[in-house]
C-alpha cells in the first residue's frame, strides 16, 4: 500500500477511473472499488480519489472505506473490476 501519493498520482488514477467507468458507478460497483483498491492505497489517498470520482464528500467516502474492509463482497463479484483496473495499470498483475 502506498502511504503517500502525489497530486499527480491521484489525478492520473482519477483519469484512469473516468476512462474505465465513463458513466460513473452504481453503489454496488462503488463498494467493490473500495474493497479492491483498499489494499493499494492509504485510507486518505483512497478517500481523496473516490471523493473526486463519485462527487461524494471526503468524509463520507472515508467512513465507507472504514466499513469496506468488513463488507461481504465475494472474489467472483470483484473479478471483473480487478481485471479492468489491471488493464488500466491501476493494479499490479500478480504472477
Amino acid at each position: 500500500m502506498d502511504d503517500f501519493k502525489t497530486e499527480y498520482d491521484i489525478a492520473d488514477d482519477l483519469n484512469a477511473l473516468k476512462t474505465i467507468f465513463p458513466n460513473k458507478v452504481c453503489e454496488n460497483e462503488y463498494r467493490i472499488l473500495l474493497k479492491v483498491l483498499y489494499e493499494e492505497y492509504s485510507d486518505r489517498n483512497l478517500a481523496e480519489l473516490m471523493a473526486r470520482f463519485t462527487d461524494k464528500s471526503y468524509e463520507e467516502v472515508y467512513n465507507d472505506i472504514l466499513g469496506s474492509s468488513q463488507s461481504s463482497i465475494s472474489e467472483q463479484e470483484m473479478q471483473g473490476t480487478v481485471e479492468l483496473l489491471r488493464k488500466a495499470g491501476m493494479l499490479e498483475i500478480e504472477a
